[in-house]
């Protein structure tokens, strides 16, 4: 970079045939060199930009001069702002309809041939994309003072930062929300624009929670055809850009690409997590921007919001991390801990110095944050300790020379005192074989991933289901001389399966990494967790006898092998009492339960995440005993603990509140149930856009919600919708949608619609005793019903003979004063 003094010498012998040219790029320069002395660099760099700003000071006249004008059909009602290279305005428009857009022109003066060149190339842009996310181009023209302008979508919002501060939206939401951000860049780069000027005050979110990309006006298109006519192919490069937010190369004024773009991306990423932005310039040259941004490594978020940090000079402001945490629905210590690793690698990948090595598009950063969320593994990975190195030694090669001979110097005796002792030598070889195998997974997982990556599998977009399968493979041929590794990754596919709800792929999977953990002695405690997967994998298929024999060999070895205390022996306590419930051995179910809550009792942290879960379930178990106060008081504590681990927006926590609405329903609280209910629905389907089991539950709790506040006809619909939702899902017609059908059919027959009330209690009736069993007490209290509803069609010895073989059923499993017993009872004396 040459100093001022010396620069128009050095543009006469780089440019002497083109006067022109050498006097444009120098009034950049010098443009560049006041807005560095005058601070305008909060603001995009550009000679555009200045000379706006320019005119705006020199014009006397205000911009509010034109409004109540008219320019083509638009009627001007107020002045919303300056972008960039004009006046936005809001706008109406009566024919063809009723419209309300936005409206940008350019001001008088400011016309030349290079700012309409730039305002015509930004309404090319808008005319190209078409994205949910961007702001809309509805129309072009040029006024009567041949001033041109255009007209958009209007958004009413509010910064992207704003806006997620403003709700104190968790981690996840925050993380939603920049998805659609993300796919919108992508958008415009698959349209071969580069915007150039990402940032949270260009990034607008509406009252309803959608995002909207705006103001292109320094934007670059990759495709030279889509330009104005008469825009010259190449050019001098005009450095545009809001130094914060912008790339390393955008800086230096070099050839950008979509990639410049990610890193953008990246900082605006940075923001919403952390609240506040990696870099903060002093005295904001253009030497210092450079500098920055080549050379200073950013910290890692998860590292700057547990510290407090002063930022500006005269008018300093403090980031206290507490308040960020606030901001976030956590304290700064656990936002840290949540930011650690995933999210602070997805950061940094996508803000690194070298635009080949972030992601390689707007979309893969959105799927690697969705990878995230989903609980994946994802693309980024930590910047590797030798890369950062190679960096820092080219920058400082003098300084880790000389810090290298002493570092030798230190090594020397650091090995002669290691080798006097056996037990560090020991020690050594131990940290050897555990550096081997950490290396062996290392590679597995770095050639498991190579499937997703373009350049190994072109043109093909992997699923998750088809990189568990590959992986399998690669764990049975690649590892079969590690036996111990090769039983903890079949573990971690096998769960990845089991939380994609492939529960056959899961239970193929598990059962290889049970198979090799039953000969290495040394890890019954893996065994353990291995079978506690099988028995889930099992538990939500209904199938309970497999469920209920992982189960109980799981809490054996847990019992042998540590205190019944622990979390996972609870845990696993609570699913074996639910299985036994369902396979009609309710004495043991209600000891099982018993027993975990004298163990949850003594339990010093019941706050701990891992036992929310069991906890939740008790909930559920008490619900249905119609103990509701207990309901409460289990749901409760379980959800207060799930919330301040996962934030509101997460599965657990949802599914936990759809429970709480069921329980506010049965305690008569109907209308904070309704809002409950419909929140918890509203989250799931974001959660969920492909549906889920826990949709279908939510839509039954509305279903007994409306229907106890008298909205029958909307009662009717959730209860069919749930029933529908259960009856396609992966799980087809089996238990749970039995148990649906049973909730429309006590619908239907509390409306004395019996006929239709009879056809669904006998479907829940088949689902329920072919995943049961005839005798199993779920499928005897359906029965009754079915018994009750002919009864009602005046089918009165086909209701007594159905009864007469429950109540003989019933009475094989409980005493006679138990509430199904005495229902059975008093149906058949009805029928008398």
């Amino acid at each position: 970079m040459h100093p001022p003094e010396e620069r128009r010498s050095f543009l006469e012998a780089a440019s002497p045939d083109d006067p022109s040219l050498r006097d444009e790029v120098m009034s950049l320069l010098d443009a560049d060199e006041m807005a560095e002395k005058e601070e305008f660099l909060e603001k995009p760099i550009t000679s555009l930009t200045g000379l706006a700003e320019h005119l705006q000071n020199a014009d006397p006249e205000p911009p509010n001069r034109l409004i109540g004008t008219e320019i083509g059909p638009y009627h001007l009602s107020r002045f919303l702002g300056h972008g960039g290279m004009g006046d936005v305005y809001l706008v109406f428009r009566e024919e063809p309809y009723r419209q309300q857009l936005a409206l940008k022109i350019i001001r008088p003066g400011m016309d030349t041939r290079e700012v309409t060149r730039r305002f015509e190339m930004e309404r090319q842009i808008l005319a190209s994309l078409n994205h949910t996310n961007i702001a809309r181009l509805f129309d072009g023209g040029v006024t009567s003072e041949g001033l041109p302008y255009f007209a958009m979508e209007y958004v009413d919002g509010i910064p992207i930062t704003e806006y997620a501060n403003g709700r104190s939206m968790t981690v996840q939401e925050r993380l939603r929300l920049f998805q659609d951000v993300c796919r919108a860049a992508h958008h415009a780069h698959q349209n071969l624009v580069i915007h150039r000027d990402l940032k949270p005050s260009n990034i607008l979110v509406t009252s309803d929670g959608v995002p909207k990309l705006l103001d292109f006006g320094i934007a670059k298109l990759l495709n030279p055809n889509l330009g104005p006519v008469d825009a010259p192919v190449t050019r001098t490069e005009i450095r545009a850009m809001t130094p914060e937010y912008a790339s390393p190369e955008q800086a230096r004024g070099e050839s950008l690409t979509t990639s410049s773009d990610i890193y953008s991306l990246g900082v605006i990423l940075y923001e919403l997590l952390a609240g506040q932005r990696p870099y903060y310039f002093r005295k904001k040259t253009s030497e210092e921007i450079v500098s920055v941004l080549y050379d200073s490594e950013p910290a890692a978020p998860s590292a700057v919001v547990t510290k407090v940090r002063t930022i500006g000079k005269e008018k300093s402001i403090e980031i206290v991390p507490e308040e960020i945490g606030r901001r976030r629905g956590m304290t700064p210590e656990r936002l840290s801990r949540q930011l650690a690793g995933d999210l602070d690698n997805i950061t940094l990948m996508a803000m690194r110095k070298e635009p080949e090595r972030r992601y390689k598009s707007a979309e893969q950063m959105a799927d690697d944050i969705e990878r995230y969320l989903e609980g994946e593994p994802v693309l980024a990975h930590r910047d590797s300790r030798g890369y950062r190195l190679r960096k820092y030694v080219g920058r400082h090669k003098i300084g880790v020379i000389a810090a290298g001979i002493i570092a030798l110097l230190i090594l020397v005796g650091s090995v002669i005192t290691v080798y006097q002792g056996n037990q560090i030598l020991e020690e050594r070889d131990r940290a050897r074989l555990e550096a081997k195998r950490s290396h062996e997974v290392t590679d597995f997982l770095v050639g498991l991933f190579e499937a997703s990556d373009p350049s190994y599998a072109p043109g093909e977009t992997v699923t998750a289901e088809q990189l568990l399968e590959h992986g399998a493979e690669k764990v049975a041929v690649e590892l079969d001389d590690e036996p111990s590794i090769q039983a903890t990754l079949y573990h971690v596919i096998g769960t990845a399966y089991v939380n994609l709800g492939e529960y056959k792929s899961a239970q193929r999977i598990l059962q290889r990494s049970l198979a090799l953990r039953r000969n290495l002695p040394d890890e019954r405690r893996a065994m353990a967790r291995t079978l506690f997967a099988l028995g889930m994998s099992h538990e939500v298929i209904a199938s309970f006898d497999e469920a209920h024999k992982y189960y109980a060999e799981n809490l054996q070895i847990l019992s042998e092998s540590g205190p019944k205390t622990a979390t996972d022996y609870i845990v696993t306590l609570y699913h074996l009492g639910i299985v036994s419930h369902f396979r009609g051995e309710s004495d043991r179910a209600d000891s099982l339960f018993t027993e975990w809550e004298e163990l949850y009792a003594t339990v010093p942290d019941k706050s701990d995440p891992a036992l929310s879960p069991a906890t939740y379930g008790m909930a559920r178990v008490y619900f249905a005993r119609q103990e509701f106060g207990k309901a409460r008081e289990y749901a409760t504590s379980a959800l207060g603990s799930m919330s301040r681990e996962h934030g509101a927006l997460h599965a657990d926590v949802l599914n936990a509140r759809g429970m709480f609405a069921s329980i506010l329903l049965a305690l008569g609280e109907e209308e904070k149930a309704r809002e409950t209910a419909l929140d918890v629905l509203s989250g799931l389907k974001q959660v969920y856009p492909n549906g889920h089991r826990d949709i279908a539950s939510t839509n039954e709790v509305l279903g007994r919600i409306h229907s106890a506040l008298g909205e029958y006809e909307k009662a009717e619909r959730y209860y069919r919708r749930s029933v529908e939702l259960w009856s396609t899902s992966i799980y087809g017609d089996t238990l749970n949608t039995g148990l649906a059908s049973a909730s429309l059919a006590d619908f239907y027959y509390e409306r004395s619609r019996f006929r239709e009330a009879y056809d669904a209690y006998l479907r829940a009736y088949r689902a329920a005793s072919s995943s049961l069993g005839e005798d199993n007490i779920v499928t005897l209290r359906i029965e009754i019903s079915v018994a009750q509803s002919l009864g009602a069609l005046g089918r009165d010895i086909e209701a007594r003979e159905i009864l007469t073989s429950n109540l003989a059923a019933l009475r094989k499993q409980r005493d006679e004063d138990h509430h199904l017993v005495q229902r059975s009872k008093k149906v058949l004396s009805s029928l008398d």
